[in-house]
């Protein structure tokens, strides 16, 4: 059978962890793609996975073969796309997994320019707090904030965010102003969960040359960035949010800074895709239409 397809399926099976799926994303019967697999390893004489009923795993010389097989795919896909780049055009189906905050308040608003552009694109949305699993999912690229985990994945980065520190009117009439960190183990905060973990996430600040990390507490968690803004609107306590978020209503006066002159490090927003597959035109267009529209904050306009 033919090598380079046998690689190809071969590491689509190692990436979603599944015959099955890998079959349903290349649109291969389940037989044919273990077809593949098996010749694969006929041909090398080694057993590149280990099969239970229940999971999918790389033998040592899988492991090694599965690397060697994402570069020489990658460096094919690329020298494939450097001679039809000039020609390529979107089309077809392009699925993207990001967060909710992100798709209602910065993609959503512009997504009717961006389709508009690219009219034989259809574009599926993922939206989850949670990473979901970009290859068992069959995602093309995801949005992902901070630095991304899985070192299995190309990040470009396309934005920073920034951070803010603020509580309604009303809570700081209640309670005071903290003038730094330490101050805010005397407050209610609102505390950030990890929709990974569900566990709280330090506050991190700077002032000059100094560092805090700061462990807050409070009567409320949430998963959630932009719930977290509402629920200081409500007069909850403090939140550390994204400014983006908050933005409105602190413009209003709904919401006050507090800490000023302590930063927080700004957020990394990066789209991210298996380092297996060079970038499809799909994907191209689709990063640099956000480097445009964060970069230029036209998406909270929808201009």
């Amino acid at each position: 059978m033919d090598q380079l397809t046998g690689m190809k399926v071969f590491v689509r099976v190692v990436e979603a962890r599944s015959f099955a799926r890998t079959a349903d994303q290349l649109d291969m019967s389940r037989p044919m793609v273990t077809t593949h697999v098996a010749a694969l390893e006929r041909r090398l004489g080694v057993r590149l996975l280990h099969r239970t009923t229940r999971r999918l795993s790389l033998t040592e010389d899988g492991r090694a073969y599965y690397e060697r097989c994402v570069r020489i795919l990658a460096e094919i896909d690329e020298a494939d796309g450097l001679v039809s780049r000039s020609r390529s055009v979107a089309r077809g189906r392009l699925r993207v997994e990001m967060p909710i905050a992100f798709a209602r308040h910065w993609l959503m608003p512009a997504l009717p320019r961006f389709l508009a552009r690219h009219p034989d694109l259809t574009v599926e949305l993922g939206l989850s707090n949670r990473m979901l699993d970009l290859y068992g999912e069959g995602f093309d690229c995801a949005i992902r904030t901070g630095t991304p985990p899985d070192s299995s994945l190309v990040a470009h980065r396309i934005d920073t965010l920034d951070w803010v520190t603020c509580a309604a009117p009303s809570y700081l009439r209640r309670r005071g102003t903290p003038d730094g960190p330490d101050d805010l183990a005397r407050h209610n905060c609102i505390v950030w969960l990890s929709a990974q973990t569900m566990r709280s996430v330090a506050w991190r600040f700077r002032k000059g040359n100094v560092e805090k990390s700061v462990e807050v507490k409070g009567n409320l968690g949430v998963n959630a960035m932009e719930d977290i803004a509402a629920a200081a609107e409500a007069g909850i306590g403090i939140a550390r949010t994204l400014r983006r978020l908050a933005e409105g209503a602190l413009r209003d006066g709904r919401l006050k800074v507090v800490l000023r002159g302590w930063s927080s490090p700004p957020q990394p927003i990066s789209i991210v895709y298996p380092k297996s597959r060079y970038p499809s035109a799909n994907v191209r267009v689709f990063t640099d239409f956000l480097v445009q529209t964060l970069r230029n904050g036209s998406s909270k306009h929808g201009t």
